[in-house]
């Protein structure tokens, strides 16, 4: 038999029930010993981001002093990726969501496209938002493994094979957006895919979500990017480019660079630095221009100063040497029996920090 005082409390818990399925509410829990103000706080700090991976979530209404409604709009671009619109609070935000293999990313979308997160907004989801970051600039969601509270991630093996597709869905991006037939809106995702710190620095880091993915990015990565050429420093891009085609290499786009940590990334996840063997065939075949081939022989000039490089590296079949305001293979330059242009020696002077004259 049931204490009169149970009895009471079940009585007005039925009224409760029977109000709220009235307004048509048809999933109720009911706890005990709440603390009002616990359960304030946490009202207060709901997110509305939590609805992202919640694919049939259409709202969520938080009735207490004030009511807060929350509305989620989501439409399909292509077989794998959605556009979502969070309104709450008078505020909107939207979102690109791109899933593979039971695991999504969620990617800002900001007034000029996509935007990088800030650390504390690149969380990691087990569809509700857990403490983690990923240590990119984006959202992951996947069915990790979690302590009691939903807010720490634990590193098991189901956890582990989550990370694992999560990191060959970036891989794929990145080799998406830096192919040669990339798309603008493939491009455009790169700038969300370069992490929010040094990467180098994750070994020094304890073990974590975001070292884990970052090392499962690493080893997918390896052999995708090996045949991708990033720009020296000491060559303009233009000249690169044209280099780099007449030597049959494939660069790393000119408007790639634009995106801050790319070039770093890439050369994490593989690609190289362009060498002088690397566009040696290029320089034979087609001439620079004018600054481009005082870069060259600045270049040249500065690694055989610190004996990185003999001369004898230097192929006389290069067309470096300017003759009439175009630069020649060496042999020619010869023949032309003229000092070399004065405003070729000053700009390898420039480039090399030598003297005006």
């Amino acid at each position: 038999m049931l204490h009169e005082g149970i009895l009471e409390a079940y009585a007005k818990l039925e009224g409760a029930v029977a109000s709220l399925k009235k307004v048509g509410v048809e999933t109720i829990f009911a706890f005990e010993n709440l603390k009002p103000n616990a359960v304030q706080i946490e009202l207060d700090a709901f997110d509305p981001t939590s609805l992202l991976f919640l694919r049939h979530v259409c709202e969520v209404v938080i009735e207490r002093r004030e009511t807060v409604r929350i509305q989620v709009e989501r439409q399909d671009t292509d077989a794998q990726s959605r556009f979502i619109r969070l309104r709450a609070q008078g505020q909107e935000s939207h979102w690109k969501l791109v899933e593979q293999d039971g695991i999504s990313i969620a990617l800002g979308v900001g007034s000029e496209g996509i935007r990088r997160l800030g650390e504390s907004e690149a969380l990691v989801y087990a569809f509700l938002p857990t403490l983690e970051t990923t240590g990119f600039p984006i959202k992951t969601n996947g069915d990790i493994s979690t302590d009691p509270s939903r807010t720490r991630v634990v590193l098991d093996d189901r956890t582990a094979a989550c990370i694992e597709r999560i990191a060959r869905l970036v891989v794929a991006l990145v080799e998406r957006g830096t192919a040669s037939e990339a798309k603008p809106e493939d491009i455009q995702l790169l700038s969300a895919l370069v992490p929010l710190s040094d990467p180098r620095m994750a070994t020094f880091q304890r073990r974590s979500f975001r070292s884990d993915l970052l090392v499962a990015i690493r080893r997918i990565s390896e052999g995708k990017f090996s045949r991708n050429y990033c720009r020296p420093s000491w060559l303009n891009p233009v000249d690169f480019e044209k280099g780099a085609a007449e030597s049959k290499i494939k660069a790393v786009r000119r408007e790639l660079e634009n995106i801050d940590g790319l070039t770093e990334f890439l050369k994490l996840l593989g690609a190289r630095e362009a060498t002088l063997t690397d566009l040696s065939a290029g320089l034979e075949n087609t001439a620079p221009s004018l600054v481009g081939a005082a870069e060259v022989v600045a270049h040249v000039t500065s690694r055989h100063t610190t004996r990185q490089l003999d001369t004898g590296a230097v192929d006389q079949r290069w067309k470096i040497w300017p003759v009439g305001g175009t630069p020649k293979p060496l042999d020619e330059a010869t023949k032309a029996k003229s000092a070399l242009e004065s405003d070729f020696v000053d700009l390898v002077a420039e480039k090399t920090g030598g003297p005006d004259n």
